[in-house]
């Protein structure tokens, strides 16, 4: 019998990438289970690359949005479907299809107290799991088992390299005699994980000046501080932020030599693509959620004694205000690259 899992996705697009470990391990336990995802379309967006998954279920939600009805009617939907679920977000609504779908075995964090809707439930011990991949990948196993990062499948997508290679034709960037630079200055989390847009472009600066081709990668939100980064480099980059979707993004961030940005979404699908990864660490901690690839440099101001706080904006003020970030210099970073 094929075991069929439903996995309740999270909602940010890195998470998401590490969420893959999960499956690996369950695939690892069950090698024919059926797998599908319900979560945010630009986090199903995110995982085209991982042949793993059955189907994809979006989710209709906007973020935050209780809807208990709805809810209830999308778990109806769902009943008799599922063996198992394993519920990724620690809110307490996103149980609730998983119990209306009246799936068996649900597997989950007691987040926020979630007993009942949750009938596995586990209780983290950061101590033993401070790697979020430890903490999806223990929802596959025994209560009382501890997962060692060596254990761990990390993430990895792929990407068809001729569909890519015809993308980056398409837009006219399918130039092989320079070493390409993709720059990622988002993080959808708050600018206490952004590096200066002005470094970004100091960067640039650096590194046109040694015979690279570069490439602006981001969200909507990215426009602007993209539009500074090329403005302050005399529109010689390319500049994709918000003007593709995020599948292609990612099938150009798989033609890059070398990619810097910051934690977030496309650090994570970067390092999944196995490439070159320059991670800039602010607010946050790698020791938490560092990129998953051997070719990853972490840049991070470890000597700080705020740091990490792990909050959107810097609470700090003055001299000290997102230091975290200021510290990194576009020189430290360029001799990263090289």
């Amino acid at each position: 019998m094929t075991k069929k899992i439903l996995i309740i996705g999270p909602n940010w697009i890195g998470d998401m990438i590490m969420a893959q470990c999960l499956v690996f391990e369950i695939l690892k336990q069950h090698p024919k289970a059926q797998i599908d995802l319900f979560a945010p379309s630009l986090c199903l967006e995110a995982t085209l690359g991982m042949p793993q998954i059955t189907n994809r279920i979006a989710s209709p939600f906007s973020s935050g949005a209780f809807e208990f009805k709805k809810r209830r009617e999308i778990g109806k939907k769902l009943q008799n479907k599922y063996h198992q679920a394993y519920i990724l977000p620690n809110s307490f609504k996103s149980a609730l299809i998983p119990f209306f779908a009246k799936i068996k075995t649900r597997t989950g964090f007691c987040g926020e107290m979630r007993f009942g809707l949750i009938n596995d439930i586990r209780f983290l011990d950061t101590d033993d799991h401070p790697l979020m991949i430890q903490r999806y990948s223990y929802l596959a196993h025994p209560r009382s088992k501890k997962i060692e990062p060596g254990e761990i499948s990390q993430p990895k997508m792929r990407v068809d390299k001729e569909k890519a290679q015809a993308l980056a034709k398409k837009y006219g960037v399918d130039q092989s005699d320079k070493p390409v630079l993709a720059l990622c200055p988002g993080a959808a989390y708050g600018p206490s994980k952004r590096w200066p847009a002005k470094y970004f472009a100091k960067l640039a600066e650096l590194q046109l000046n040694k015979g690279y081709e570069i490439w602006l990668l981001g969200a909507k939100n990215d426009i602007k501080s993209c539009e500074l980064i090329n403005k302050a480099n005399d529109g010689q980059l390319k500049n994709f932020a918000g003007k593709i979707p995020l599948k292609e993004s990612i099938a150009l961030l798989s033609l890059c030599d070398t990619i810097v940005c910051n934690d977030s979404g496309l650090m994570h699908i970067s390092a999944a693509l196995g490439k070159k990864v320059i991670a800039i660490f602010g607010s946050s901690s790698p020791s938490h959620t560092p990129p998953l690839s051997k070719d990853a440099v972490v840049m991070d101001t470890l000597d700080l004694p705020c740091k990490p706080c792990f909050k959107r904006v810097c609470p700090l003020s003055g001299d000290k205000h997102l230091k975290c970030l200021l510290d990194i210099t576009p020189e430290q970073v360029a001799k990263s690259i090289q």
